[in-house]
């Protein structure tokens, strides 16, 4: 083999080896970008997860909070709104109509206040027992929201003891007095099972008392109320009396 022949032999073989060199580089680069990748997908996979843990967390924490917020409203024994969540409420509805549907020519009386109580519960109480007391207070709860009497607007609450409330947004005092009745009529005709064999009724005292001008805010609206109410117990009980009467 001659020498021109010979170096170009090994300029062949030295690029053979250079290209080799290079094909193992790229490999290397690729191993490494693939690795790189795998990582990386690794690490997405792993975010992911935990933003999808932290989302259930906030979904479950979100309705603990709502459970929380309406057991805190709401009345263990009747399910209505207790006296915190009735006054929350009914204060928002008041003040739609003292600030926003409030036309003190027009509309002065479009918002009534209704107490109703129990007429001798403490001697149920006494007679048959705290369980039979719970029971009709249930039976109450029941009559007011189940009988379809009142409306889809009425705000009603166990204002505390065996005493409920009722507001009636949009009604004048004297309108109140039909589902009122309705009501009254439906508590008196309910038969009460308070244990096996025995079964009673109850009656009960309710006073009205309408929005006037100078109500700065639903509480004196309700102490109104409470005042035409314990006027009905101090006048033989069972019956309505409306406060604008007294």
């Amino acid at each position: 083999m001659d020498i021109v022949s010979y170096e170009l032999k090994e300029q062949v073989e030295l690029k053979a080896k250079e290209a080799e060199y290079y094909k193992h580089l790229a490999r290397m680069a690729g191993d490494a970008r693939l690795r790189e990748t795998e990582e990386l997908s690794k690490l997405a996979s792993a975010l992911t997860e935990k933003i999808q843990i932290i989302m259930r967390q906030r979904k479950e924490l979100e309705k603990l909070n709502q459970k929380i917020e309406k057991i805190s409203v709401t009345d263990e024994l009747t399910n209505l709104l207790n006296r915190r969540g009735f006054m929350m409420l009914s204060r928002k509805e008041f003040q739609y109509y003292t600030r926003k549907n409030y036309d003190r020519k027009k509309d002065v009386n479009k918002f009534v206040c209704a107490m109703l109580d129990i007429d001798f519960f403490k001697e149920i109480n006494d007679s048959f027992g705290h369980i039979a007391g719970d029971m009709i207070l249930q039976e109450l709860g029941d009559i007011l929201t189940k009988s379809g009497i009142l409306r889809a607007i009425d705000i009603v609450g166990r204002y505390g003891g065996d005493e409920f409330i009722i507001v009636f947004p949009g009604c004048e005092e004297k309108t109140s007095l039909l589902p009122l009745e309705k009501l009254r009529q439906k508590i008196i005709n309910r038969k009460i099972k308070i244990d096996n064999d025995r079964l009673i009724s109850i009656t009960v005292s309710i006073g009205v008392a309408e929005l006037l001008k100078e109500d700065n805010d639903i509480e004196n609206v309700i102490k109104r109320a409470d005042i035409a109410l314990y006027h009905v117990k101090e006048h033989g009980r069972d019956g309505i009396k409306l406060f604008s009467e007294l």
